[in-house]
C-alpha cells in the first residue's frame, strides 16, 4: 500500500509483542539459560522463569475434529520435563525478551498510564532485531546449530476506556449495529468479539491469520468498563533466514495499525489524537 501508515499521537497500546518460533535448539539444555543471560543482562537484569509455550502453526486444510473426540481422555508420556520459557527483564519493566528452545519473543508494555509507546520505526524493529541476532549469534557461536523460523508473530493488545460502557459497542467499533436490541425482553451486559481473517501474499498464497478479539474488562480498581482488544497476526515468515522474519513483522504490524484503525470510529480517532 502506498498510502500512509495511520497513526495517533495518543493510542490505547497498553502491550506489543514481537515473536519467532524456531525448529527446536537440540543441545538446548537447563545450562543454556545462563550463558545466555550473559548476553542479555546489560539491558535486560532481571530474571523469571515461566511455562514454556506449545508450538503452533497456522495453517489451511487441517483435520476436521469429529464431535467424539472432543471429550475424549488423551494420555501422554514425556521422556523429560520441559523446560521453562525465560523471561529476560528490563530494571523499569517495561521490556522484555523471552526464550524457550524453540522460542524468541520482545516485548514492550506499558507499567503506569504515563507511560509511551516507543514507536516501532524508532525503537521497537531495531531493538527486536538487535536481541534476535543475539540469539542466533549465540547459537552459532556454541555450535547448537542454525536459528531456523518457521513461524512469526506481531500482536497489539489495547486497553480502550473513555468510560463507555460494554453495551455501547458502536461507540467505539465500526461494524457493530445499535439495531441489536432486546429491549423488554433483555438488557445487554456484556459482548464479545473473536474474528479471524485470512492473510495471503501478493501470489494468492495463504501466508497466515489476523486474528481480532475484543473482551469486556474493568479498570484495576474495578470502577470503569474497559475493552480489551488484541490484534495477533500469526503466519510464515516471507523469506529465508531473519530477513523473512523481518519482513513478516513489517507487513504484521502495518496491517495490524490499519485493521484496528479500520474497526474502530471517528470518535475513538478524535480522543486518540489521530495524526494521519
Amino acid at each position: 500500500m502506498n498510502e500512509s501508515i495511520p497513526s495517533f499521537k495518543s493510542p490505547p497500546l497498553n502491550e506489543v509483542f514481537f515473536g519467532v518460533q524456531y525448529e527446536p535448539i537440540q543441545a538446548f539444555d537447563i545450562t543454556t539459560y545462563g550463558s545466555l543471560w550473559e548476553n542479555f543482562k546489560e539491558h535486560f537484569p532481571v530474571v523469571e522463569n515461566h511455562a514454556p509455550i506449545d508450538p503452533s502453526f497456522e495453517k489451511t486444510g487441517a483435520r476436521k475434529q469429529p464431535i467424539s473426540e472432543l471429550s475424549r481422555i488423551r494420555l501422554e508420556s514425556f521422556n523429560s520435563a520441559a523446560l521453562p520459557r525465560a523471561w529476560f527483564i528490563s530494571m523499569d519493566e517495561r521490556e522484555l525478551v523471552q526464550i524457550q528452545p524453540d522460542r524468541f519473543i520482545r516485548n514492550w508494555r506499558q507499567r503506569s498510564v504515563d507511560d509511551e509507546y516507543p514507536r516501532y520505526e524508532q525503537h521497537i524493529r531495531s531493538q527486536f532485531l538487535n536481541n534476535l541476532e543475539t540469539l542466533s549469534s549465540f547459537y552459532q557461536n556454541n555450535g547448537m546449530g542454525e536459528l531456523k523460523p518457521n513461524q512469526c508473530e506481531v500482536s497489539y493488545i489495547n486497553h480502550i476506556g473513555a468510560d463507555i460502557a460494554h453495551d455501547h459497542l458502536s461507540d467505539v467499533f465500526l461494524g457493530w449495529s445499535n439495531d441489536y436490541d432486546l429491549s423488554g425482553i433483555a438488557d445487554i451486559e456484556s459482548a464479545q468479539i473473536n474474528i479471524k481473517h485470512i492473510i495471503n501474499d501478493d501470489n494468492g498464497q495463504f501466508v497466515g491469520r489476523l486474528h481480532v478479539n475484543v473482551q469486556p474488562a474493568f479498570t484495576v480498581n474495578g470502577d470503569k468498563p474497559i475493552f480489551v482488544v488484541e490484534l495477533t497476526l500469526r503466519g510464515r515468515p516471507l523469506g529465508e533466514g531473519l530477513d523473512g522474519v523481518m519482513k513478516f513483522m513489517d507487513m504484521g504490524r502495518e496491517k495490524i495499525v490499519r485493521a484496528f484503525t479500520k474497526m474502530t470510529t471517528q470518535k475513538m480517532h478524535d480522543l486518540w489524537c489521530r495524526e494521519r
